[in-house]
């Protein structure tokens, strides 16, 4: 399981049923991305999508599958993330993870036309750039 396969499908298993719009919005992913690695999951068997309530969109949601997957791998996206802490500093490592969510944010801004660099920096106390569920 890669990386942004890992934090999409524990977004999706930590959140319940979520639409595409949601996810894009709450991983500041770009939609051909995420169409691209939901259509991925979904042929693994890591998720299902039905239709929403207003049966104009999808819903995501994990499958058991998909929730071990997320467990099996969880160790070991830890571990790695425990050695840039370790190689950076938890200070350095965290603003890191702020300049990469702002970037993301800011191209997804700028693909929405707005255009503008999100000037967070500093104002969070535990910045990360991927979702990480709680085990």
């Amino acid at each position: 399981m890669e990386s942004g396969q890992f934090t999409l499908t524990a977004a999706i298993a930590s959140l319940g049923p979520v639409t595409q719009a949601e996810l894009a919005r709450g991983l500041a992913m770009d939609q051909s991305s995420l169409t691209r690695t939901l259509a991925l999951l979904h042929k693994r068997g890591w998720i299902t999508k039905r239709a929403a309530t207003d049966r104009r969109s999808r819903v995501f949601v994990a499958t058991r599958a998909g929730r071990a997957e997320v467990e099996r791998a969880r160790p070991h996206w830890q571990r790695a993330q425990q050695r840039v802490m370790a190689a950076m500093g938890s200070e350095r490592a965290g603003m890191l993870a702020a300049l990469i969510q702002d970037a993301s944010l800011a191209l997804r801004d700028a693909d929405a036309g707005e255009g503008t660099i999100p000037r967070r920096l500093g104002k969070r106390s535990h910045p990360t750039a991927t979702f990480v569920p709680p085990a």
